[in-house]
């Protein structure tokens, strides 16, 4: 079995396995779930094994462990944040990148057991393989020792980050909706400044002049159907079923 992570010498295998556990701050009791958690379906698929024992079952328990987890954190740190607000935070440090980046802090890329072909392709440091990976140890931790264990993982890898980052992730991610907003529809790249003001939240285009909305759905609207930098005019727009964008900026 080839990859970043070989069952070849076991020694070192569980050696690199023990380091990552020190870093979690928890042993596993049974070491078979932190195994199958650093599987991918790759390498079960080059040794003739079931599918099943990937992490792919872990993923499925662990993405929603790990919304729980995000959730009850988000709901303890912002209590002045409604509904919308939480939901806003929670996507960021559930998104993909927010949780490759912290399985590369962890090294869970060298540990994983990955196929000949994944592993020339990049496979251990490819976001949705970290990401599944990541999900999977908290599903496999949740199995192991219970859901307080996991919260306890969850505490220590993200209450830091989201009270150093606060709500500067909703600007962020607001902008970045808007980006890909316009590179969908084939516009150019924008450099965008935002500004509060009396009359709501306000978008500065450096060569198309400020625009001051009311209504932040309105705002929406305009960049969801590109009428804001395309012709400078709001749009009425009652469908309140588009994502808010801009809302997170309030």
């Amino acid at each position: 079995m080839a990859g970043p992570m070989s069952e070849s010498d076991p020694q070192e295998y569980w050696r690199q396995l023990d380091a990552l556990q020190a870093k979690l701050g928890r042993f596993f009791k049974d070491r078979s779930l932190l195994a199958q958690a650093l599987t991918h379906p790759s390498a079960v698929a080059e040794e003739g094994r079931p599918r099943l024992l990937s992490y792919e079952r872990l993923e499925f328990l662990g993405d929603a462990l790990v919304n729980a987890y995000l959730a009850r954190l988000l709901f303890d740190f912002y209590p002045g944040q409604d509904e919308g607000g939480l939901t806003r935070l929670r996507a960021f440090w559930i998104s993909q990148p927010s949780l490759a980046a912290t399985a590369r802090e962890l090294g869970i890329g060298a540990c994983l057991r990955l196929g000949v072909g994944e592993e020339r392709s990049g496979g251990q440091d490819k976001e949705r393989v970290l990401a599944s990976a990541l999900e999977a140890l908290f599903a496999a931790l949740y199995l192991d020792a219970g859901y307080p264990a996991g919260f306890r993982l969850a505490r220590k890898l993200w209450a830091g980050p989201i009270r150093k980052r606060g709500l500067e992730v909703l600007q962020e991610d607001a902008k970045t909706a808007l980006q890909e907003t316009r590179q969908a529809g084939g516009l150019a790249h924008l450099r965008v400044e935002l500004h509060r003001g009396t009359d709501g939240l306000g978008l500065d285009y450096p060569h198309l002049g400020a625009f001051q909305g009311r209504c932040i759905d309105r705002v929406e609207a305009c960049i969801k159907h590109r009428h804001l930098v395309e012709s400078g005019t709001f749009l009425q727009h009652p469908d309140d079923k588009l994502p808010a964008l801009w809302r997170g900026l309030e």
